[in-house]
């Protein structure tokens, strides 16, 4: 291996308090922007703790690495020397972190301040089969703990370390045989793109799409055909043994496991002919799988999911191949549901999210301007914010029906406060606009008073308009 120290450029994009104070003013979008670089893309980051993440992609210079300390506060990051992109990265047992890209492997034993670099000679080849035509590279990484970590490549190995990186064994998984529903007389596997996930030191969960080439019988009037088929590689022996199934014509492009027996995947169901977006969820580190999320009119965004229990995920892509506007979406049960999450950039694509909590978690990926990394700090549910309260006078009696006007009115609203008195009947009109009955006046008396919008992560901020005042006459 080759110790490479990285000397980061530091970059201060928009402190902390900064953010949290244009996010409550703007009406605390539930995603905000803490990065940009207009000369590069992030594909993947990993958290160490509640305040330190890394970031990888690529930039002019070859791989990226993007660090921060301070809660995204500031990131700062380099190009180490000779390292190309970075597809993927993974932070385990509070200093360590492995990232991968082509045949490269980089890793961290101080929480990223120096990365030691390696290169793997990875096999061009399905173990049985014959070459295939295109070069074998790293495709994800999951580290269970700070000497446990699994690579997955673009063939069928996965490149196993014990001992934090410093070196690195070959395991092979088996083929599934072709089971969809083209009939044929023989078939010819080409290649896989597996993203792993490594709850435990025994249980890893692999997903992605089998490519066959498929032979007709010769009364057949179709041609030959590539063909994709859903693919779910698991093992539960720390990667000694390994097997694999398939799940009709489709892939699948993301998965996360919050236990060693709970996972949910995320994929393109191409058997229907809509490429509508599917879930499968597993309850026994996904031995067995039973499909969850079927979307009848849109497509759920699947750059990639994180989840921190068997009932909560976000979810993250491209806002692009959704109905939704936007790039991120959540859960509350299993998969069953999905609905979106504000952001600040709609627009972006987003590769991968990391959540340290129910309530922070980190998305990076790129838009039009250069890489961006996205933050929460309310689980990505947005708070409302109040723009205007018409009529904005009634008697201390109260009783005054009261149109209040602003946004984010259809992410869970609770309750209205008209100061310290508080009333939960409401009527939602549109997402920015709501009617509600005045209570009485706090303690009786003529006042104004601030109108607030209350939800379950947090109410309006206060502003001047949003104030109601109670008269005598």
């Amino acid at each position: 291996m080759v110790s490479v120290p990285i000397r980061w450029k530091r970059r201060v994009v928009i402190p902390a308090g900064t953010a949290l104070l244009a996010c409550a003013l703007s009406g605390c979008l539930g995603w905000f922007s803490q990065f940009s670089s207009a000369t590069a893309s992030l594909s993947s980051v990993s958290c160490l703790s509640a305040t330190a993440c890394i970031a990888v992609g690529g930039g002019p210079g070859g791989g990226l690495i993007e660090r921060t300390t301070n809660a995204g506060g500031s990131w700062s990051g380099s190009s180490p020397s000779g390292t190309p992109a970075l597809t993927s990265v993974s932070c385990a047992g509070g200093t360590g972190c492995v990232g991968v890209g082509s045949d490269s492997l980089v890793a961290t034993a101080d929480a990223g301040r120096t990365w030691d670099s390696s290169t793997v000679s990875l096999p061009h080849v399905l173990a049985g089969f014959l070459p295939t035509y295109e070069e074998a590279v790293f495709t994800s990484v999951s580290c269970a703990d700070a000497t446990h970590c699994w690579a997955a490549t673009s063939t069928n190995t996965v490149e196993v370390t014990t001992d934090g990186g410093a070196s690195w064994a070959s395991e092979t998984w088996p083929i599934p045989a072709y089971s969809g529903s083209y009939g044929s007389t023989g078939s010819e596997t080409l290649d896989d793109d597996l993203q792993i996930t490594c709850p435990s030191v025994n249980v890893c969960v692999g997903v992605g799409k089998q490519n066959y080439v498929i032979y007709p019988p010769p009364e057949a009037t179709i041609p030959m055909l590539n063909v994709y088929t859903a693919l779910v590689v698991t093992t539960d022996d720390g990667g000694r043994t390994w097997s694999a199934q398939g799940f009709g014509d489709g892939d699948l492009s993301t998965v996360s496991c919050s236990s060693s027996a709970s996972c949910v995947a995320l994929g393109s169901n191409e058997v229907t002919d809509t490429n509508q977006t599917y879930g499968l969820s597993s309850t026994d580190g996904g031995a067995t799988w039973g499909i969850t999320t079927l979307a009848s009119d849109t497509s759920l965004v699947t750059g990639g999911v994180d989840c921190l229990t068997a009932m909560h995920c976000i979810a993250v892509g491209s806002a692009s191949n959704s109905g939704y506007a936007s790039p991120v979406q959540s859960t509350s049960d299993g998969g069953m549901t999905w609905h979106p999450q504000h952001t600040s950039e709609s627009s972006a694509t987003l590769e991968s999210v990391a959540c340290v909590s129910p309530s922070s978690c980190w998305a990076v990926g790129s838009d039009s301007n250069g890489a961006t990394i996205l933050h929460t700090v309310t689980g990505g549910e947005a708070w409302p914010s109040v723009t205007g309260v018409s009529p904005s006078r009634g008697p201390v009696t109260g009783g005054t029906t009261v149109t209040i006007t602003g946004i984010h009115f259809d992410l869970g609203v609770t309750s209205i406060s008209f100061g310290s008195a508080t009333t939960r009947s409401f009527t939602l009109i549109t997402p920015t606009e709501l009617t509600v009955t005045a209570p009485s006046a706090p303690g009786g008396q003529a006042t104004t008073v601030d109108v607030q919008v209350n939800t379950g992560v947090g109410s309006s901020p206060l502003t001047s308009s949003d104030q109601f005042s109670y008269t005598s006459g």
